[in-house]
Parts: structure tokens; sequence; C-alpha cells
């Protein structure tokens, strides 16, 4: 892609500017910007044209990007993100470090249908929001579970959100969540999957019951409100 990265960090007068081509970097120099990185990136596989051929509609790709800057975004509420795409902004988080701001950045208005969620068993700790109600969706493209900081696939966690959310969700949708799972590092085996996306657990048991006595606490307890944007 032709790709150009501007960064400034707080302590600078100024930043920097790089250009690359294709994979050839043609310029780095100083230049006027404010604080943050930014990343503009046009004409993807422009000098491949055997990847090019193969990629999918526009507005496909673009949906790929955004699930991508989801996640970037509900993993790093400290930091904060801006995501334009044909000159539109599509999400803008306040990287205030609150999960709350973070997650009203992506739902919006939704936010007050999800619940908040936090517990801890057997030295698992759940942390994060889960819907409640009609924000079922029809497949588990809105479960956002992160272990340890990294978002994560699993079946286990998925496993345990919907069978605590049963009573909670329409038939045939899926629960929406965010949810932050800490846990010790020999408990998580990260390396069964290439993108290392998906997990493997020592004990599958210990993890499902967590996260489903945790959220099933947070969806049951009558005194929990819906949750409305961070002030």
């Amino acid at each position: 892609a032709k790709v150009t990265c501007t960064t400034r960090t707080k302590a600078d007068a100024s930043g920097v500017k790089v250009t690359n081509n294709g994979g050839r970097i043609e310029s780095i120099e100083e230049t006027a910007c404010p604080e943050g990185t930014t990343f503009v990136v046009r004409d993807l596989f422009f000098n491949t044209p055997v990847r090019l051929k193969f990629l999918k509609k526009p507005a496909t790709e673009a949906g790929y990007v955004s699930d991508l800057m989801m996640r970037l975004i509900l993993s790093r509420p400290d930091v904060s993100f801006r995501y334009i795409s044909q000159g539109k902004t599509l999400y803008h988080s306040a990287g205030d470090g609150k999960l709350s701001s973070a997650v009203f950045s992506i739902y919006g208005k939704e936010m007050r249908t999800m619940r908040a969620v936090s517990g801890h068993q057997s030295g698992v700790i759940v942390k994060g929001f889960v819907g409640d109600g009609d924000s079922g969706r029809a497949t588990r493209a809105h479960q956002s579970f992160f272990i340890n900081g990294r978002y994560m696939k699993s079946s286990v966690l998925s496993a345990g959100l919907e069978a605590a959310c049963r009573e909670h969700t329409m038939s045939g949708r899926y629960p929406t969540c965010v949810l932050h799972v800490t846990m010790p590092f020999d408990m998580v085996d990260v390396n069964v999957h290439p993108a290392k996306l998906e997990v493997k657990f020592s004990n599958e048991k210990v993890v499902f019951e967590a996260i489903y006595y945790t959220v099933r606490s947070a969806l049951e307890n009558n005194s929990t409100k819906s949750c409305g944007p961070a002030r």
C-alpha cells in the first residue's frame, strides 16, 4: 500500500513524517503535527496484482479493518483511537483509561442495555460489560474476550457467557460482551493457532465457571443498573 505515518510525542516540538510506497521508504522528514500517531493507507495491493485480484468488495474489506479497530479500542482504553474510513470518522475513543468510555465509543446508546460485570473465582478475574435483553446478535462477532489484555477467541469463554445469558437472550441470538479476563499465565496456552487468536486452557472447567457465575450474578442482581455513557 501507499502509507504515510506522521507521529509526535508530547515532549517534542515537532514530529516526523514517513512516506512508504509499496514497501519502499521514500522519505523521512521533520514536520509540524499534533501529538499522537496517524497512519494514512491508500491503494492497497496496488503493486501486487495477484493479491489485488482476491480483494473483496471495498465495504467488506473496510469491515475487516473496522473489526480490528474495534478490538484495539476495547483492549486499550488508555489509548485514544480515531478510525477514519472514506473521510468519515467511524470510531473515536476517549483514551481516558476507562473501559466504559471505550465501550461507549463502539456501542453508543446501545450501552444502556449492557450490564457491568465484575468478579473472580479460582484465580480468574472477570470484568467488563455484557449485553442484556434485546441486544443479542445473529452471530458471535460482537463477543470480545481479552485474556491478560489480548484479544482472543475461545469456545469455552463463549459457552460460559451464553449459558449465563440463556434466560436473557432471545432464542437464536448471541449475547454481546466486552470481557477482560485475567488469569495466571500458566493457565493459558496461546500457541495453538497461527495468528494466536485461539487459546487452550489447562483447566477449562475453572475458566467456564468463572465466566458463567460472574456474568449470571451480574444479570440476576436486581441492584445492577443499565450502563450509560461514561461521565
